[in-house]
């Protein structure tokens, strides 16, 4: 997918509970002007024919501020812990032992300085959310009558998945680390594109039928994004490098 085209760009500073909150301007060929918090930072996207930021700053600065307090309460929260499934796992050094992953015991034997240890166990989980991701898009397809051409598995950057023109669905690999439930839905949202592709009023309405309270998942999907492109991003991130990677610790240990 291209990279939309920047024909301007500017930054400045919005005052929001006492600091000073960073954003950035970009003037697109678009017809809408919209607001994205995707990697953390505030962008503001304009089409051509907008001057400048500050009234739909000002118009939508309750929900700025609802969005900012959301990412901060998840980076506080998470500092360096790795979770798959929603669960805290603990990483541990594995010798010369190579790569295991146990969700009973919600443990991973890993070296992640090891870029070799690294694509392993990428693997391991991979196929683990494909396995799961299936089993619900084989459910789904039953009641909706929806299936996808082709589904993909990769590391992003800027979303959970997304949905083709083609058909295809592509998922996120850092969705491991959501609670079940959220895998579930995160798979509806994109099944349902395959017949709405846009975030419109029937749209909402389907998904509400299967999950009624689906404003809460996508708020708890942003407090997941931002805790994992912490947490893991060592594993998750395509730009990642092992050097980026927490050292393991000994099951006995007690340290935080």
């Amino acid at each position: 997918m291209r990279s939309p085209r920047v024909l301007r760009a500017s930054s400045g500073l919005l005052r929001l509970e006492g600091e000073d909150l960073p954003y950035r301007v970009e003037w697109r060929r678009v017809r809408y002007p919209r607001l994205e918090f995707k990697t953390g930072n505030l962008l503001v996207i304009l089409p051509p024919n907008c001057k400048n930021e500050a009234p739909l700053l000002e118009e939508k600065k309750a929900w700025i501020l609802e969005k900012h307090r959301l990412i901060k309460e998840s980076l506080e929260r998470a500092g360096e812990e790795f979770r798959l499934l929603g669960e805290p796992f603990h990483l541990r050094p594995s010798g010369d032992g190579g790569v295991s992953l146990d969700f009973e015991k919600r443990e991973v034997a890993c070296d992640p300085s090891n870029e070799r240890h690294l694509q392993r166990l990428r693997e391991i989980l991979r196929e683990e959310l494909r396995k799961r991701i299936l089993e619900k898009v084989g459910e789904l397809g039953k009641i909706t009558g929806l299936l996808p051409s082709r589904i993909y598995i990769r590391r992003q950057r800027s979303k959970w998945a997304s949905c083709s023109s083609s058909g295809n669905l592509s998922f996120n690999l850092r969705m491991i680390a959501l609670p079940p439930r959220l895998i579930d839905y995160v798979v509806l949202h994109e099944l349902l594109h395959l017949k709405y592709p846009r975030h419109n009023r029937e749209f909402w309405g389907r998904v509400e039928e299967f999950f009624p309270d689906y404003r809460e998942m996508e708020k708890e999907l942003l407090r997941y994004w931002f805790s994992t492109a912490r947490g893991g991003a060592w594993l998750f991130d395509p730009k990642a490098s092992p050097s980026d990677a927490p050292s393991p610790r000994s099951p006995c240990s007690t340290n935080p």
